[in-house]
């Protein structure tokens, strides 16, 4: 026990001293991975100081304007703003301009390595709510928990649904936000895979996989910061504008709402252990047993806890899960907590939901394990 408190010491002060070389109070790293058109991308803050990873995102698909003003349907001119589409770097600035802070390092994946990285740690679990049908589709992505290995994850998160004209705003969120999902999960499981990055043979060949900045050392301690440190998200905030020419709407960046936000989280990180408002959440019945919902949400329901929604699953399941739909791991260990599920039974699905967590109660629920 003394053996492994001082190891984690070790690695902190490691990573202090190996990843910062200025005085700064936390950490920047960039992480981008290719996709078929464009790029997915992630600002990873590390906040040493409250052990904290904040995830950052926006919608790659998404232009960018510094004026908010400028943004009137019937007087912008879309074609300045062509050129941003596929410009990595111009939307990589972003990050720079919301947090005040410039990158300290980069990760970055292509194609193939994404593919070749994803199958070295034996995949990757995800849970879908309902079955996915993609345009390019050479997987079937079936309802339910299921093993995603390298081609498929990666066409998972990087083609398009089917869709109608004039929405396909709504379908590049939508992939944003599958790409968002898998960030989530494999964060959240490399914790059931710390043999493929802490053996130094096994790290030497995630480390081919890899563009980076950082030497292996570092790479080693940027996984022990995933594994040791809670994670938050913070998603850029979006302004939607018509595009009468192409008859679709245009997502932008609305660059000072998310300077605000991201001001108002550093703040927050002081009081994230002092939770005020409830965590909120829904119960769905997948059991197949009448009324299980309502019985578990007389359960928990509290002051630090909220049902804000009790309803039937579509489909009977044999497990319990736990879907967090807010990717924010400090309320998911308090739920965890209380609700005794097994941790390889909790997942992310980024979505937009009003409830921050929804509980699937499946055949093998034991409403008694509440009551203790």
């Amino acid at each position: 026990m003394y053996k492994r408190i001082l190891n984690f010491f070790i690695i902190f002060i490691l990573l202090y001293c190996n990843l910062s070389e200025n005085n700064d109070k936390n950490i920047h790293i960039n992480l981008i991975l290719q996709d078929k058109e464009y790029y997915n991308f992630s600002r990873l803050v590390f906040f040493p100081e409250h052990k904290i990873i904040l995830l950052i995102f926006f919608n790659p698909e998404s232009l960018l304007e510094y004026d908010s003003e400028k943004l009137n349907p019937s007087m912008i001119d879309f074609k300045k703003y062509e050129e941003q589409r596929k410009n990595i770097n111009k939307k990589l600035e972003i990050f720079e301009e919301i947090t005040g802070n410039e990158v300290n390092y980069y990760i970055q994946f292509n194609k193939d390595n994404f593919i070749r990285f994803i199958d070295f740690i034996e995949g990757l679990y995800l849970f879908l709510p309902t079955n996915l049908e993609l345009k390019e589709q050479n997987h079937i992505h079936l309802s339910g928990n299921n093993l995603y290995f390298g081609e498929k994850l990666y066409e998972y998160i990087s083609s398009d649904e089917y869709y109608e004209s004039g929405n396909y705003h709504i379908i590049s969120q939508n992939k944003h936000f599958r790409f968002e999902t898998m960030l989530l999960n494999l964060i959240y499981q490399l914790r059931f895979k710390t043999d493929s990055f802490r053996k130094d043979n096994q790290l030497d060949i995630i480390y081919k996989f890899i563009n980076t900045n950082m030497n292996k050392k570092e790479l080693q301690n940027f996984f022990e910061i995933l594994l040791e440190n809670h994670f938050l998200i913070l998603e850029l905030p979006l302004v939607s504008v018509v595009n009468k020419q192409k008859n679709e709407t245009e997502l932008f960046v609305h660059i000072n709402k998310a300077k605000q936000i991201y001001q108002e989280t550093l703040v927050q990180l002081n009081h994230l252990n002092n939770q005020k408002e409830p965590i909120t959440l829904e119960i769905l019945n997948a059991s197949g047993v009448n009324r299980l919902a309502n019985s578990v949400k007389a359960s928990i329901d509290s002051q630090y806890y909220k049902v804000l929604a009790v309803d039937n699953f579509p489909y009977y399941l044999e497990e319990t899960f736990l879907i967090s739909n807010n990717g924010n791991s400090i309320e998911l260990n308090q739920l965890k907590n209380l609700l005794y599920i097994h941790e390889k039974n909790i997942f992310f699905i980024r979505r937009i939901k009003d409830v921050e967590f929804s509980y699937i109660l499946g055949k093998d629920f034991n409403i008694k394990k509440l009551s203790k």
